[in-house]
């Protein structure tokens, strides 16, 4: 939730120290994939955030982006 709240707060770069402890711990939450995709897309790092964002689509269908 820290990592949401910096996001939130557009302290991008402080939420990507958040989302990327989650991943080193639950490297399957596809939230956290789509939370630091996201946190990369809003730091203007596009070709990273695709990865997380495409990471995050792939363990849960229901996240597919319309």
């Amino acid at each position: 939730l820290l990592g949401v709240l910096n996001g939130i707060k557009g302290n991008h770069q402080v939420a990507l120290i958040y989302f990327k402890k989650v991943l080193q711990f639950e490297p399957n939450n596809a939230n956290a994939n789509l939370n630091l995709g996201m946190a990369y897309r809003n730091t203007g790092d596009a070709a990273i955030a695709e990865k997380y964002l495409k990471r995050a689509e792939q363990l849960d269908a229901s996240l597919k982006r319309k």
